[in-house]
This record gives structure tokens, C-alpha cells and sequence, in this order.
């Protein structure tokens, strides 16, 4: 089913992209956003040691406050407008974070490490089932021996995947500091059970004062593993003790459970 178009009477926004958007209201919606995913992949580290790597640190949401923490950890992040909002959100807390302008697939940092880890639907973003081996592959050289791989994928719900396709749903907004203008996030979807492949319409709504309302759409694509799938890439990549936690506790997935945490080792 094709997605509706936004209405074609909201003016584009001239100003800058739908990036840096999308990019600004991530940060504004990230500065009191620490769940469980942030203690959770915060106690593995720490428990293991050494150095460790987040990929995908967006606005430094979780990679930040670890740092605040004591922790040893660089990012990788490959948007330039993640990146400069994770820049000047840095200097205002006085800290200095090694993150590496890279994408996934690229990746190539001299050195290994002790810990890395995929937040929430980063490695989904990956499109291609090809190129997401060759990330594994490229996660599993860059880890120290016994060195330790999280990764969390989003459960396919049936509840979400029965949602009417094609219908716009609210899903977040929040208000500029600088103009009181508010930034409204609304997203279609479209799915594929045979290629477990979500394509997700997105439109950010700056709703400024006085009336005036600009629209941007982007377009991303999800793709999502079940569980021996998944367990099979990580073992052809070399990993080893791989095990699979729900919602981001110490239990064993189970039905039930909206988000997996994929842990494998580098034994070899």
C-alpha cells in the first residue's frame, strides 16, 4: 500500500534539511531519555573493562553521561548533523569524546576493544543482508580475544505488524528552546513478511509560532532477524557463547519481550 504524501501545502523548510531535523529533535527528546538500555549496556562495560565501542552515538545520549561515568568508550557515527549536535553537547559538559566518522561497513579504527555494542535498531538500519555479514565480520576484528559483542534488534511484534499500513501515527514531539517552535514526529510504515523488511515514511512537522507550519519527509528502512537467523550470522562471522536476553535484563528471550540483546564472544 503506498503511503500518503504530506500535504503539499506545508511550505519546505529552506533553512536546513531533514537531517538536521530529524538530527535536533533526537537531541531534544534525548536529554532525559536513560531507560533500562542505558544501565543495562552501562553494567556490561563496566563489568568487563578495558575499552569499549558504541556504534551509532547519535547525539551522545547514552555515550555521554557514560563518559561522565568514568567509562572508557568511544562512538562511531557516520551523519555529520548527529555529529555536530554530539559536539557542541560535549563542550558544554567540558568532555573530549574519540568518536570515529565512519559507517558500519567501513569500519577500520586501529585498535581493538573489550566491549562493542548496537543500541536500539542501529544494526537494522542496515538494509542489505550482504553488507550486515560484512559488518559482523568487520565488529568481530575489531574486538579484543574474549573481547564481547552486544547487539539489540527490535522484536517484529504482531500487534505492530498488524497496524494498518500506510496510516500516519503520532509518535513524538518536542519544543525548541531557541524559537518556542515545536518539532512533531509522524511516521507511515509499509511492511514485507517474506523480506522482513519495514519501510518507514517519516514527517517532521515545525510547527512555529504564529501559524507557520514547514514539513520534511525522510524515508528509512528497518530490516528485522529472528532469533537462529541471527545466531547463524554471528557464528559464521566467528563468534562464539552467543546467547539472546529480553528487554534488556539478564532473562533469556522470551515471547513477550519487545527488544533482544544478541551477546556473542570472540573466542578465536
Amino acid at each position: 500500500m503506498e503511503i500518503q504524501r504530506a500535504e503539499s501545502s506545508r511550505s519546505p523548510l529552506l533553512s536546513y534539511d531533514v537531517e538536521a531535523v530529524s538530527a535536533e529533535l533526537q537531541s531534544l527528546l534525548s536529554e532525559s531519555e536513560q531507560g533500562r538500555e542505558h544501565q543495562f549496556f552501562l553494567d556490561i562495560i563496566q563489568r568487563q573493562g578495558g575499552l569499549a565501542l558504541e556504534l551509532g552515538s547519535g547525539t551522545g545520549q547514552r555515550l555521554l553521561p557514560y563518559l561522565l561515568a568514568g567509562v572508557h568508550v568511544h562512538g562511531v557515527e557516520a551523519s555529520p548533523e548527529l555529529f555536530s549536535i554530539y559536539q557542541a553537547r560535549a563542550q558544554k559538559l567540558g568532555l573530549l569524546p574519540t568518536v570515529h566518522r565512519q559507517t558500519l561497513d567501513r569500519l577500520d579504527i586501529p585498535m581493538l576493544f573489550k566491549t562493542i555494542y548496537a543500541p536500539t535498531e542501529i544494526f537494522q538500519h542496515i538494509d542489505c543482508v550482504e553488507t550486515a555479514e560484512l559488518v559482523l565480520q568487520k565488529l568481530f576484528e575489531h574486538l579484543e580475544l574474549n573481547g564481547l559483542l552486544m547487539i539489540t534488534l527490535e522484536v517484529p511484534s504482531l500487534q505492530k505488524l498488524a497496524q494498518p499500513q500506510g496510516m500516519w501515527q503520532f509518535v513524538a514531539s518536542a519544543e525548541r528552546s531557541h524559537d518556542k517552535a515545536r518539532i512533531v514526529l509522524s511516521q507511515a510504515s509499509t511492511h514485507s513478511f517474506v523480506d522482513q523488511r519495514r519501510v518507514i515514511l517519516q514527517r517532521y512537522d515545525v510547527l512555529h509560532v504564529g501559524g507557520r507550519i514547514e514539513s520534511h519527509l525522510k524515508e528509512l528502512a528497518l530490516r528485522w532477524y529472528y532469533k537462529h537467523e541471527f545466531k547463524i550470522m554471528l557464528e559464521r562471522a566467528g563468534f562464539a557463547e552467543i546467547s539472546t536476553l529480553g528487554d534488556f535484563s539478564m532473562n533469556i528471550a522470551a515471547d513477550g519481550h519487545t527488544a533482544w540483546v544478541f551477546l556473542a564472544t570472540k573466542k578465536r
